[in-house]
């Protein structure tokens, strides 16, 4: 008799395999520790030669198609196969109620100055809910209005991107090639000096090679978010010794206002409106998300 064994293999998401989190901590690690700019660049060019030729880390990201997996900030749903399929692009795996998510978009902001949508390169939030009150489409405009994200946002309430690659806590940023090569993944907050270096010479590598795509792909940070009103998701306020004026913290307007308590008047705007650190007059000011305000010595 011949005795037949079959052997049933369940498929390691990319993220998860060992061989892969051994090679990212590596180059991290070249990235972060050298002072030498060119040694660095160096490293970055052979980990992708490395992983281009390396068949384990080709994947086949794709968005959800479920129900609820809305878009925003973009003209009409972005895909791989399409409008993404020559560009480098940056997964940023979040949810709108983690603070370390919210501590990665100046990085992320910071990025997309240095490489606009005509650079080659196009960040993608994928919202991947923790909790089920944050599945709801309505709820995550919101968070991309008060926070002020800019990229393209998909909402994956199923989390099936993050299943796909396995991913396994928020933020996580991954960073995906031409031709749908894993090239690196950056896990938690404080990196934005790695991310920016490590973009900065992939771009330089596949422009050199002739693989990047220079066409937009249709972001637009006015597409499906909350209309604009006079006050921005205000965070605080308070009110004058004599009781006439409240001074309200316009949060994600970047600016404080006074305002007559009878009738609603605006009577001054502190700041410029810009989100910023600086002293000044009224209109020279710059504040970041401002907070908490107190009426303090009679002013």
């Amino acid at each position: 008799a011949k005795v037949i064994r079959r052997v049933y293999t369940m498929s390691i998401p990319p993220l998860e395999k060992k061989s892969t989190k051994q090679r990212i901590s590596e180059l991290s690690s070249a990235i972060t520790s050298s002072a030498d700019l060119d040694t660095k660049r160096r490293k970055v060019v052979e980990h992708i030669n490395e992983v281009e030729g390396d068949p384990a880390w080709h994947i086949q990201p794709s968005f959800s198609q479920q129900p609820g997996a809305d878009w925003f900030n973009v003209a009409a749903p972005l895909s791989f196969e399409r409008q993404l399929r020559r560009k480098i692009v940056v997964l940023d795996f979040f949810t709108y109620c983690c603070i370390n998510c919210m501590h990665v978009l100046p990085d992320l902001a910071q990025l997309e100055r240095r490489f606009p949508e005509e650079s080659g390169v196009v960040v993608v939030g994928v919202h991947s809910a923790k909790f089920t009150n944050e599945k709801q489409s309505g709820s995550v405009a919101n968070a991309i209005a008060r926070y002020g994200i800019r990229h393209a946002v998909v909402n994956d309430p199923g989390a099936d991107l993050w299943g796909r690659l396995g991913v396994t806590c928020w933020p996580t940023l991954v960073v995906v090639a031409p031709g749908n090569t894993l090239l690196h993944y950056i896990i938690g907050e404080g990196h934005g000096e790695e991310l920016m270096f490590f973009m900065e010479a992939a771009v330089d590598h596949y422009r050199d090679c002739g693989k990047l795509s220079f066409d937009a792909v249709g972001v637009d940070p006015s597409r499906g978010v909350i209309p604009a009103s006079l006050l921005s998701y205000p965070g605080k306020l308070c009110c004058s010794k004599d009781g006439q004026t409240l001074f309200i913290a316009d949060s994600s307007n970047h600016r404080i206002l006074a305002v007559s308590r009878s009738t609603g008047a605006v009577q001054l705007v502190v700041g410029s409106g810009k989100a910023g650190l600086r002293d000044g007059t009224a209109g020279q000011a710059q504040f970041c998300s401002p907070q908490g305000v107190v009426w303090c010595g009679g002013r």
